[in-house]
């Protein structure tokens, strides 16, 4: 799983889960790469890095926050998001690629929050079709899962967030590989 702080906070509440590392699913060993202020330009770099020392994962778990947001020009950030994601499958044609759909996020700072909004949305519905699966949060609620400064996710968020890459992990294991 990649992602940015809101992976970061979800990696330390998986930590008290009874099996962090694979959730308890058999074949599964989940490896959580959470870089706080991570942005989608960073992508290219940090993957090719990565697969110099390890093995490409089966399964790699997009998991991006406001961040990617921050622009009045949702082609801006699309485009970065569909290279980054186009260049992990042709370095790795093998692998499955999951969405992790961006969350709500109550304040989006540079821009309107009716901009973020929308952007997130517009993000979400495009990044899909490039994925092999797409993992939803609908439990997720913006009044009650998501600190006062109104990006980050309180303990109950992270657990329904974990509950949801579990519960979604079981069916795609089963399923696509």
């Amino acid at each position: 799983m990649l992602g940015d702080g809101i992976t970061k906070w979800m990696a330390h509440e998986l930590l008290h889960w009874p099996d962090p590392f694979s959730l308890g699913i058999n074949g599964i060993h989940l490896v959580v790469r959470a870089i706080p202020g991570f942005r989608i330009s960073g992508v290219r770099t940090w993957w090719l890095n990565y697969i110099k020392e390890h093995r490409a994962p089966d399964i790699l778990v997009f998991c991006l926050g406001g961040n990617e947001l921050a622009s009045h020009q949702v082609e801006v950030p699309w485009k970065a998001i569909k290279k980054a994601l186009q260049f992990i499958r042709k370095k790795c044609p093998r692998i499955k690629l999951v969405w992790s759909d961006i969350l709500p996020r109550k304040n989006y700072f540079t821009i309107p929050n009716h901009v973020g909004e929308q952007n997130r949305k517009y993000i979400n519905a495009k990044s899909q079709s490039l994925c092999d699966g797409v993992l939803h949060h609908s439990r997720i609620q913006m009044n009650l899962n998501i600190w006062e400064n109104g990006v980050i996710l309180n303990r109950l968020g992270c657990s329904f967030f974990i509950q949801d890459l579990f519960l979604f992990l079981r069916f795609f294991v089963s399923w696509a590989c």
